[in-house]
């Protein structure tokens, strides 16, 4: 079972023909922001003339009137005599999907008990979201299990909401232990913020050459970056790693995180035999 996550810019179809229908207004809502999600800013004649080109037969009463509801809504903004799609409202569907994306891929797990299974997401923060709120339910069946972590590079925690903050905060405590291959300024200044929730943490070791994992209880992780992103994540390290500077190393870190769209196959297993060696031999590293 395969289960793939995409980004907003993938969705606008589907938001034209899934979602956008509920809107007041029907189906001249809809074609109107299919077309300035397409092109903007345009005027009320330009957005007509764009609907009636594609085959619609609607009225520039009619578009008119849907602009008037649409920005009433929240949904466009006017400056002028154009219009254009609403950021807020943008970030508030983006979320939506996000949402939508990881407690989707998150029920996946649990639907059945067949091991293992096949995830697929396209952008590291549909990774991070989706560990997030697995971590919640792994924490119900084994409360006082260590969190394993073997990471090439250590993932950024770039997160904003306050509930995300709140399961990171719960994930990465003293419960947490990780080994980390990379042994760069980058690495320390990521995992600092690991480490400031109680998470222990092991520079420089030779771990996640093939892949990245995370062990939780019975269960085992396997991230598989696709090579771009390995080579995108160590050319990002290098340069913050050599420019030291903690402002241009969160908009890099950003950019990464969120806007970079590669493949990231992740596969979940259920081995209790494999998941205590894997803890046993890890923490091996942080014995005095």
């Amino acid at each position: 079972m395969i289960f793939k996550a995409r980004r907003l810019q993938d969705f606008w179809w589907e938001v034209g023909t899934l979602f956008l229908p509920t809107l007041e207004g029907g189906d001249t809502c809809s074609l109107i922001v299919k077309t300035l999600s397409e092109k903007q800013p345009l005027s009320a004649k330009q957005i007509h003339a764009h609907i009636k080109a594609d085959g619609a037969l609607f009225s520039y009463q009619a578009v008119h009137k849907a602009l008037q509801k649409l920005q009433a809504d929240g949904v466009v903004e006017k400056e002028g005599k154009h219009y254009s799609l609403s950021k807020n409202w943008l970030d508030g569907l983006k979320q939506f999907i996000d949402a939508s994306t990881r407690k989707l891929a998150r029920a996946s797990l649990f639907l059945d008990d067949s091991w293992p299974k096949n995830l697929e997401f396209s952008r590291l923060i549909e990774l991070a979201t989706f560990c997030l709120e697995s971590s919640s339910e792994f924490t119900k069946l084994f409360p006082n299990a260590t969190k394993i972590g073997h990471w090439k590079h250590i993932w950024p925690s770039l997160i904003f909401s306050k509930d995300d903050y709140t399961k990171l905060k719960s994930m990465a405590n003293e419960n947490c232990v990780g080994l980390v291959n990379g042994n760069s300024f980058a690495d320390k200044f990521i995992g600092g913020y690991w480490e400031e929730f109680g998470a222990k943490l092991k520079y420089g070791v030779n771990c996640a050459s093939e892949c990245d994992l995370i062990s939780f209880g019975d269960y085992i992780v396997y991230v598989y970056f696709s090579p771009d992103l390995r080579k995108e994540f160590n050319a990002v390290y290098d340069r913050i790693s050599k420019t030291k500077k903690k402002d241009f190393a969160l908009q890099e870190l950003f950019d990464l995180v969120h806007h970079y769209k590669t493949s990231i196959r992740v596969v979940v297993n259920k081995n209790a035999a494999v998941a205590e060696q894997i803890q046993r031999e890890t923490l091996k590293y942080f014995k005095k």
